[in-house]
């Protein structure tokens, strides 16, 4: 079939390719190397299709086009419907394989293969999640950051994971800047925690400390949940790193909050030395 290709290519005069054979789960390519990526008639046969989709989607460039065309099951709410296509599809679509080209076993696969198929909507699904694809390039990230990173905008990891500045940013931070950076922001949030549960600890007012427990458990748990994404702790969620991750919404919201507290800590502080003026006065 790539001799054919390559024959056709070639008479039509456009002869500017590359011809590779390779294995679809496998492609011999750098990341984000490809505008297009396109597959006919092939994506059913793959032994494992997640693997391939995985693939074609890492060769693609960031907003990368995947194209496919592929046979998909029909369902019918009409039982004579569907059983006419089912009298079509094992026996008629075989017999016409055995008379024209003598090979009635590949069209009994072909048929089996186009059942076995997911539908249209199932396929589109899969194209989407493939397979952790994002939890895995993060992981790829923090393997190639290590100690001291590759250097800030030398990271290759945003060129090809999806939402990298959002989601995953830090994973970013991961490869660029190193496991030494990555540990002084869990420690800078670890102290802005702290003393989140510490000006909860100091409220005595209880609608106050309703609204700066909420905000707490609210950042700690943000932050929690999108470092543990990125280490693939936890399943991929959506949501994003507090004060780190690009976007309006989501840096208004924490700033907001952060404000809140900020307020109620100094409401504290004067509190407590008007407390002091009064024990002194008296």
């Amino acid at each position: 079939m790539l001799s054919r290709g390559r024959d056709k290519a070639i008479n039509s005069n456009q002869i500017n390719f590359d011809w590779v054979c390779a294995n679809a789960e496998s492609l011999p390519f750098e990341d984000s190397e490809f505008d297009y990526c396109t597959i006919a008639f092939g994506i059913r046969n793959v032994s494992d299709r997640k693997k391939a989709l995985n693939e074609a989607h890492r060769v693609l460039k960031p907003h990368g086009k995947f194209i496919c065309l592929e046979f998909a099951p029909m369902h019918y709410q009409n039982e004579i419907f569907t059983k006419l296509y089912d009298l079509y599809s094992f026996k008629v679509i075989p017999k016409i394989g055995s008379i024209i080209a003598k090979d009635r076993s590949s069209y009994e696969y072909l048929v089996k293969s186009i059942r076995e198929f997911p539908t249209q909507a199932d396929f589109k699904m899969e194209i989407k999640e493939r397979d952790n694809f994002q939890v895995t390039k993060s992981l790829e990230a923090f393997k190639r950051g290590q100690l001291t990173g590759v250097g800030p905008g030398e990271g290759s990891v945003k060129t090809s994971l999806p939402d990298c500045h959002t989601d995953f940013v830090f994973s970013v931070l991961a490869e660029e800047f190193g496991l030494i950076t990555c540990l002084a922001t869990l420690m800078l949030f670890g102290i802005i925690s702290a003393r989140l549960l510490y000006v909860a600890y100091r409220e005595n007012e209880l609608f106050n400390l309703l609204v700066i427990l909420g905000i707490s458990i609210q950042f700690i748990t943000q932050f929690i949940i999108n470092i543990g994404v990125t280490l693939s702790i936890f399943p991929t969620t959506g949501i994003t790193l507090p004060l780190l991750s690009y976007g309006g919404s989501s840096l208004l919201s924490s700033s907001i909050a952060l404000g809140i507290m900020l307020s109620f800590s100094r409401n504290q502080a004067i509190a407590l030395k008007f407390r002091e003026r009064v024990m002194l006065v008296d």
